[in-house]
């Protein structure tokens, strides 16, 4: 069954095979890869006897497949960089070659007689298995010329046992870099569904190898600490994790809520948020001076390009970090869990809260760990606008029977002005309008009036009804 090895799991003599020296019994000469390879993937085909060539005519097809994923790597490398690290043209840049491909023959202790016989079978076998391939052979030449066909005279049982190559009648592939390191090898013919994964990972290593080069290129061009628009945002998060520690270590009885980091061209500015800012500030900003001097020791600042600034945050009952440091010192304080959680829930419903879930779990009374939940109101739990209204904080307890677990999510009501929630409703919040009253438009009253008929019209029915009653009265009267 066909074997592949990645990395570390290469055998260990062929790791470093072209520093490998292999000295014959009966000559002077030694068998030595070649040190001048141009920078980039070379693949290296050992074999061994005649019908290796077809094996060999399957790894034809590898050139096409790694020189797009370097080629692919090594341009989203240089658009990654663009603008943050400038490397110019004329830079030491590794250049991008394509893999190219090497057969290396090992003969027999008593064939170096008939060298210029092998050579010439050699050529033949490589032409062959060149011609034999379909992906490979067309638009570069697969053989050029001898600088491919590599001939080692030496003992192949010796070589094998050196190497620890299982000699049964297949060929191995040896996917190498310039150095000699060897990344990838495999005995048999190629099949991608078993050696798209070493491949990928072989390229990875070479394409950080290239960033690691533009990365010196670019601090000693231009930039002093060159860095890469995701490793900077990496970067940033794990400053913004360990400084939110710190000051959640040292500010915990302050009532410490948050803190918020603002890069300026010439400052850093970050601002503290807690319940109780007088303390922060210390007497005379005796605390916060010292402050700013820890974090400049501890992230390595330069000396005045920090600066500190304490906020004092308006509604605690809204703030979960505040309340879980409250409901944390509560239970330090030897006062009932069930007790404890319901006061802080009724703190926060009563300062115009939508809802609020305290969670405690381990060992609260036994010794077997649970956990107790306490709700109230409307709580959402999933989607974005949880992420724009629910604030959680999360705090331990060093109790005497163990460490307890303290989780607060407060939900904050809607604020078109922002100040005790967001500003966006929520998406299925729907809005209610009461009906209109029927009012009389004026253009209604002006066609009222111009119905009504006017006095002259009024008169005139009036004498033509008088008309006609006259001679019926006289009729009567005759």
């Amino acid at each position: 069954m066909s074997t592949a090895h990645y990395g570390r799991a290469v055998p260990v003599g062929l790791r470093r095979f072209p520093n490998l020296k292999a000295k014959m019994i009966k000559d002077s000469k030694r068998v030595r890869f070649p040190t001048d390879l141009p920078p980039g993937f070379h693949i290296v085909i050992l074999m061994f006897k005649n019908n290796h060539h077809w094996d060999a005519g399957t790894w034809h097809g590898l050139y096409d497949k790694v020189s797009q994923l370097v080629d692919h790597a090594h341009r989203s490398i240089l658009k990654e960089y663009e603008g943050v690290c400038p490397v110019d043209d004329d830079d030491d840049l590794p250049p991008f070659t394509p893999p190219k491909l090497y057969y290396l023959w090992l003969f027999g202790r008593f064939r170096w007689l008939w060298s210029y016989f092998w050579i010439r079978r050699c050529r033949k076998w490589a032409t062959t298995a060149a011609s034999s391939s379909k992906e490979g052979g067309e638009g570069q030449p697969i053989m050029p010329g001898e600088d491919r066909i590599l001939v080692a005279y030496t003992d192949k049982e010796w070589f094998e046992k050196r190497l620890g190559i299982i000699n049964d009648g297949r060929p191995y592939v040896l996917l190498m870099k310039n150095n000699g390191k060897v990344l990838f090898c495999h005995h048999g013919h190629y099949d991608p569904n078993l050696h798209d994964y070493g491949i990928r990972k072989a390229v990875r290593e070479e394409m950080e190898r290239r960033e690691n080069a533009i990365i010196k290129i670019a601090a000693k061009n231009t930039a002093p600490n060159p860095v890469s628009k995701k490793r900077k945002f990496v970067a940033d998060g794990v400053f913004y994790a360990e400084l939110n520690e710190l000051l959640t270590t040292i500010l915990a009885e302050d009532g410490y809520s948050g803190v918020e980091v603002r890069v300026t061209p010439i400052k850093t500015e970050i601002i503290i948020r807690a319940t109780r800012t007088r303390e922060v500030l210390g007497e005379k900003g005796r605390r916060i001076r010292e402050l700013t001097a820890l974090v400049e020791r501890r992230f390595d600042f330069p000396e005045n390009s920090v600066e500190l600034f304490a906020e004092r945050v308006d509604n605690r009952a809204l703030c979960a970090q505040a309340q879980a440091e409250s409901l944390r010192y509560k239970l330090l304080g030897g006062l009932p869990v069930r007790r404890a959680a319901y006061g802080v829930l009724r703190f926060v419903m009563e300062n115009g809260a939508k809802g609020v879930e305290v969670t405690v779990s381990g060992k609260l009374r036994a010794q077997r760990a649970k956990v107790m939940k306490f709700a109230d109101g409307y709580l959402l739990s999933t989607g974005t606008p949880k992420e724009m209204y629910v604030d959680q904080a999360i705090r331990n307890v060093d109790m005497r029977q163990g460490i307890l677990g303290i989780r607060v999510k407060i939900m904050m009501a809607y604020d078109p002005e922002g100040k005790s929630g967001p500003k966006t409703r929520l998406p299925d919040d729907i809005t209610i309008h009461e009906p209109k009253e029927d009012t009389v438009f004026p253009v209604e009253a002006a066609a009222t009036a111009e119905e009504q008929p006017t006095e002259e019209q009024q008169q005139q029915p009036t004498e033509a009804a008088a008309a006609e009653e006259a001679p019926a009265a006289v009729e009567i009267t005759a």
